[in-house]
């Protein structure tokens, strides 16, 4: 399972034709969010939880 910053560097790199500083900036977009109270988490688990709802 890759990270949130892996999937944003990959996003970045893939609509800015090969952004060489994507990894800088995922990462700086990450701890960003996070510090201003963001929940970050995986589609998979969302999915899960979603399913669980549903019973």
């Amino acid at each position: 399972m890759k990270t949130p910053t892996e999937v944003l560097t990959a996003e970045l790199r893939g609509c800015c034709n090969g952004y060489v500083g994507a990894p800088a900036l995922a990462s700086q977009c990450v701890a960003a969010l996070r510090a201003a109270g963001w929940i970050i988490v995986r589609e998979d688990a969302i999915k899960l939880a979603q399913a669980h709802a549903k019973g």
